[in-house]
């Protein structure tokens, strides 16, 4: 089974890295970008079933990846402050706003298929992105007229997402 697993996730890799660099998908990519003008990274862990290209049906190379083991991120990390104030910046430069997914994965049939880096525990991964989309806000601004950071689930056995929102504040604006 672990055999079969690895074997179809290196299959997957081969298939997306042929895409990817196929000149076709690469003028697909920048229609794509032209009409849909906003970045989207996403913040993730290294399980290969997080695979957000694949998830979201979106051609390879649209979203962003940043890796790491369990999607544990801190932006008091120098060189990934440094690299996200970067993306942002060229994405000032170039007109469009940004979207930071951050990431949890579980599984619902079984804890031991979800995310290794937490342990398993499901609470402390969801913990963790939302520790991320905070920080996130606090460095790039809490009204996301530049940066909008969404918090993602990642249901690996139905490859389902789950976006978290927050409720809204609707101030009386004289109605």
């Amino acid at each position: 089974m672990a055999d079969k697993l690895i074997a179809d996730l290196i299959a997957l890799n081969q298939r997306q890295a042929a895409e990817f660099v196929d000149p076709g998908q690469a003028a697909q990519r920048r229609r794509y970008r032209a009409l849909h003008p906003t970045r989207i990274t996403v913040m993730k862990c290294m399980d290969g079933r997080v695979n957000m290209a694949l998830l979201t049906r979106t051609p390879v190379g649209i979203i962003f990846p940043l890796r790491n083991i369990g999607g544990v991120f801190d932006l008091g990390w120098p060189a990934l402050e440094m690299r996200l104030t970067e993306f942002v910046d060229d994405s000032i430069r170039l007109g469009v706003q940004n979207i930071i997914m951050t990431t949890y994965h579980y599984s619902a049939g079984s804890a031991e298929r979800g995310c290794r880096g937490h342990s398993y525990d499901v609470e402390r991964s969801k913990q963790s992105s939302q520790q991320l989309v905070e920080q996130i806000e606090f460095v790039f601004g809490h009204g996301h007229e530049q940066v909008y950071p969404i918090m993602v689930g990642v249901e690996t056995d139905a490859e389902a997402l789950l976006l978290h929102g927050r409720p809204r504040i609707i101030r009386n604006i004289g109605f």
